[in-house]
């Protein structure tokens, strides 16, 4: 990477180390010219980048955090209702499964696909299909 100008101000500005300016700026290649190299994190590979990672997160004290009282309530009873809704619909769709393999296809279904394609040409024929069946009905 060249540099217009020696970037070794604007690198101590934001915190490098003598090591990384003088790595980062690389050789002087003119009056004020320097080939410097760049560090990319795609140069990592997964394992090096997560590596890398945990080590700054370590060397500026992150650590998890906790939401408040009224948070972690809302998250919890979110929660729940989403457990919830998804044994419904586990449930539900065993039922759906149960009827629809119990349910009797009419004879001649491929004329009368043909018969609503004519009659609505833009439709697929997957729609054609549902447009045959009764209005659906549900248990009580």
């Amino acid at each position: 990477m060249d540099h217009k100008s020696d970037p070794t101000e604007n690198l101590e500005v934001n915190g490098a180390t003598e090591e990384e300016i003088e790595f980062l700026r690389g050789e002087r290649v003119g009056l004020n010219h320097y080939r410097g190299r760049r560090v990319e994190l795609n140069a990592f590979t997964s394992d090096q980048f997560i590596e890398w990672l945990e080590q700054k997160l370590d060397e500026h004290g992150v650590t998890k955090v906790i939401p408040d009282a009224a948070t972690l309530e809302h998250a919890y009873r979110r929660a729940a209702g989403h457990k919830r809704c998804r044994a419904i619909l586990e449930r539900a769709v065993a039922e759906v499964d149960a009827y629809a393999a119990g349910v009797k296809v009419p004879k001649g279904l491929r004329k009368r696909v043909q018969a609503e394609l004519d009659r609505e040409p833009g439709q697929s024929w997957d729609s054609a299909i549902e447009s045959l069946l009764p209005p659906a009905k549900l248990d009580k």
